[in-house]
């Protein structure tokens, strides 16, 4: 049989080209693989070669998805060379066994519910039904929404996907053309305060339990629902409410918003009246907030609390058995977990002793003055979101190592790292540092807000930042955290 050469060569041309996403996947992957066998760092074991390789290994898919890979990918990758390192099952899985995965699992089927049921656009639209609707008091609507919601459900995807979708069913009812700055200013604001509001108390957002579980215990029992109250709530809402004025400010249409009260309460005899559903859930969502309420006194945890909120729905049948596997993404569930495990297996592996050094001398520059501490490592954030496709937790659990030395040599609160963790967490300069912006994108289908108006809204969040940093620095060494 004849080889040629010629059909050799057109087989190979119409071969399609590596995808970047695969490209990205395989260059980390060689060089987890090069750290794991050449161990290049000094001062650090084998085993914590191992370890550093295996959690790159699972970054490199949670950063590039080749070929759509889910979170599971990096999960069984990361987890599986943590085993062959030699670490024990109990620190490689530790963060499906802490407290922080359990309130994030009945959170997700507590947001379920609330689409499910429709109970969250039916609040939603009671708020708007009792406003006179204009520019500025749909945004006031917005923010009287979001901290309800968030009441409701530290699950800011849950609260996303209720109220943007209504900005964008307003913005149409209005005959809001594409493109225009009424409607990117609708759905931009309903968007940004499904976030930050949230962000005031330990159990309005996510940030609270899964940040908080990064810091080594000692400094994990500082951080009460009290004291985060203390120290994130003022800043917070400040962010929240200035954010919003200079977004109106900046996108400020100039027509007055073409809606009706009555056009509103049209939208809202549309849902008919509540089902039995809807009052089931609405009354387990009040006994639990009684309940968060009345903790100090009762003795209960946010644990207990959150499990016995979930078992009432589904004792009632809000949530069924069909909804189980289908209610909440489990994947999402699975990358939650092996963050929540970062803090163990830096510890077990020895990286946080050979790293902390290294961590202690830069944050100890910076630590010398409290504003340079504040712009200096919001700026390494800033900086290092261009390239953590992980929202910034992977940054986040490195950086918590150093928390017990600034408490304790500079008297800087646990706490304050935590608010530039979120803060850095909340940058959106590109799309694909925010996993809501292309859910919008998909969800609106072209129909939400205008690109270069998300763009000038990023410049606003990050001036708000900074300006509330210079706010609140008197504030934070006032109450002893800075």
């Amino acid at each position: 049989m004849k080889f040629d050469n010629r059909q050799v060569f057109m087989t190979e041309s119409r071969r399609k080209p590596l995808r970047p996403d695969v490209i990205g996947t395989l260059v980390l992957l060689l060089i987890a693989l090069s750290i794991a066998l050449i161990r290049p760092f000094t001062g650090l074991a084998q085993q914590g070669h191992i370890v550093f390789a295996s959690i790159l290994a699972g970054l490199a898919f949670w950063i590039f998805h080749p070929a759509n890979a889910p979170f599971f990918t990096g999960v069984c990758i990361m987890f599986l060379g943590c085993l062959l390192a030699g670490l024990p099952m109990e620190a490689v899985a530790g963060g499906f066994g802490g407290s922080a995965l359990w309130i994030l699992i009945p959170a997700m089927f507590f947001g379920f519910a609330l689409m499910k049921t429709g109970l969250g656009k039916r609040i939603a639209y009671v708020i708007l039904n009792s406003i006179e609707p204009s520019y500025p008091m749909i945004l006031f609507g917005w923010l009287v929404i979001g901290i309800v919601l968030s009441l409701i459900t530290p699950v800011i995807m849950v609260r996303f996907l209720i109220m943007t979708p209504i900005a964008i069913l307003l913005a149409d009812n209005c005959g809001l053309p594409l493109h225009s700055s009424g409607r990117s200013l609708l759905v931009i604001s309903s968007w940004i305060i499904s976030i930050f509001p949230g962000t005031a108390w330990m159990n309005g957002a996510l940030y609270g339990p899964t940040l908080t579980s990064f810091l080594p215990e000692n400094m994990r029992a500082l951080t009460t629902p009290l004291m985060w109250a203390k120290v994130m709530g003022p800043p917070w809402i400040f962010i929240t409410v200035v954010f919003t004025a200079v977004l109106y400010l900046a996108l400020k249409p100039k027509d007055r918003l073409p809606v009706t009260r009555a056009q509103i309460a049209a939208i809202y005899k549309e849902l008919g009246p509540p089902t039995r559903a809807e009052k089931y859930c609405i009354a387990i969502f009040l006994l639990m907030l009684s309940l968060f309420a009345t903790s100090s006194l009762t003795g209960l945890t946010s644990n207990e609390i959150m499990l016995g909120g979930f078992f009432l729905l589904l004792i009632s049948g809000v949530i069924g058995p069909g909804d189980i596997p289908t209610a909440i993404k489990w994947d999402v569930v699975m990358f939650y977990g092996a963050l929540l495990a970062f803090s163990s297996l830096l510890e077990a592996s020895g990286i946080t002793e050979w790293l902390s050094p290294w961590l202690n001398l830069l944050l100890g520059v910076l630590s010398r003055s409290p504003l340079l501490f504040l712009f200096g490592v919001f700026l390494i954030f800033l900086l290092v979101r261009f390239i953590d496709i992980t929202w910034g937790y992977t940054l986040a659990a490195f950086l918590s190592m150093s928390t017990p030395m600034l408490y304790a040599d500079f008297g800087i609160h646990p706490l304050i790292m935590i608010m530039i963790f979120v803060a850095g967490g909340n940058l959106f300069f590109l799309d694909y540092q925010q996993p809501w912006i292309t859910q919008v994108d998909g969800i609106s289908h072209g129909r939400g807000w205008y690109g270069p108006h998300l763009r000038k809204a990023s410049w606003i969040y990050f001036g708000v930042v900074l300006l509330t940093f210079l706010v609140f620095y008197p504030y934070w060494r006032l109450i002893g955290v800075l």
